[in-house]
């Protein structure tokens, strides 16, 4: 069983996008956390065609304050047939959106990321598998900032959602 209280809760509001997490620069090429979901996490979206949208869990803005730009992700959405949630690298790469399919979780399971930022491409690690995700050759900086869950594109957050962290840098 997972102890909470080790772990920062993040809450997405209900009918929001965002949480109220705040603005974080780092310099680091690394990053490391684990993340789960309790049972608040599975959802329905209002418009069917809707539930497979790619809602964000963490990230960074790469080289860049236009995370629409150079940034990197990880993603998630609720998979209702099989009550699980799916779990994604979300990219942007040179202004273009790339996205990978990472693996499944269900409610209250630790999982543990890994992003290591190479010359051409992201490192990532998702429970002890690894794919390489590309990244933008452009980047001349380490300039990056936290970028925080954000429930949706068209729709907001059905119901508060919480997500859980621990940084492990």
């Amino acid at each position: 069983m997972i102890e909470v209280k080790d772990w920062d809760c993040i809450v997405i509001p209900q009918n929001w996008h965002r949480s109220m997490a705040s603005w974080k620069p780092f310099l680091k090429c690394s990053v490391k956390f684990q993340f789960y979901f309790n049972e608040t996490g599975r959802y329905i979206s209002r418009k069917p065609e809707n539930q497979e949208a790619i809602n964000k869990l963490i990230g960074f803005a790469d080289g860049t304050l236009r995370h629409h730009k150079n940034s990197f992700r990880v993603g998630w959405n609720y998979d209702p047939h099989n009550d699980r949630f799916r779990v994604y690298a979300y990219v942007y790469k040179d202004g273009e959106r790339v996205e990978k399919l990472l693996g499944y979780t269900e409610p209250y399971k630790d999982n543990t990321v890994i992003v290591k930022c190479l010359y051409a491409h992201y490192q990532v690690t998702f429970n002890n598998t690894m794919y390489i995700i590309p990244r933008s050759k452009n980047i001349k900086c380490k300039y990056k900032h936290m970028l925080w869950p954000y429930f949706g594109g068209e729709e907001t957050a059905p119901h508060a959602i919480p997500v859980f962290l621990k940084w492990r840098q």
